[in-house]
């Protein structure tokens, strides 16, 4: 598991996977150009997340005397603006893949908390701005569900900007899963 937990803490990885979802594939070439970064420094990331069955293989092409393979997401990791969907299929066969994403996501908070604290410490934040902390059980009927997560979703949709150079950038995390009664 701390093998996917580095996975997923890895922008690249992640970088990787949202540039692979075509269709037809990539080459490690054209996604280092889309990702502005070296082929050499793709060929170990594409070769773990392919071991992984993040990535597969969909074709080669030939290119002078190369043969160039063709990769391509497999769709069970998908992050549309920073929201990531695993396949239930493979969330069923690889458990241990969200636990991975659950704990990075976690460092990631972690992180973000330190750097808020230390701006706290240094008195830098006005009070009105610290942190907010929500924890909530709540009882959805399983019909709704699927309907909360998508009001959840246009809601943080409404207050999203991207032309006010004003806007403070905030992190929410959110995850839902049945809690366990015992």
């Amino acid at each position: 598991m701390n093998e996917l937990v580095s996975i997923f803490n890895d922008d690249r990885n992640r970088r990787i996977l949202n540039a692979a979802t075509g269709e037809n594939g990539i080459s490690t070439k054209d996604l280092a150009n889309k990702l502005n970064l070296k082929s050499s420094n793709l060929y170990y990331p594409i070769q773990k997340l392919t071991e992984l069955q993040l990535l597969e293989v969909v074709g080669t092409r030939q290119v002078k005397n190369l043969t160039e393979k063709l990769y391509r997401s497999t769709g069970v990791f998908q992050q549309e603006s920073q929201r990531i969907n695993i396949n239930q299929e493979y969330a069923k066969q690889h458990p241990e893949l969200l636990m991975a994403l659950f704990l990075a996501q976690q460092q990631d908070d972690r992180k973000a908390y330190e750097v808020h604290l230390n701006k706290v410490q240094e008195a830098t934040v006005p009070e009105e701005e610290l942190m907010t902390w929500v924890s909530n059980s709540v009882k959805i009927p399983g019909k709704q569900k699927t309907k909360f997560v998508q009001d959840f979703l246009s809601l943080i949709d409404k207050y999203q900007v991207t032309d006010n150079k004003d806007a403070e950038e905030f992190t929410i995390s959110f995850s839902m899963y049945e809690k366990d009664n015992n």
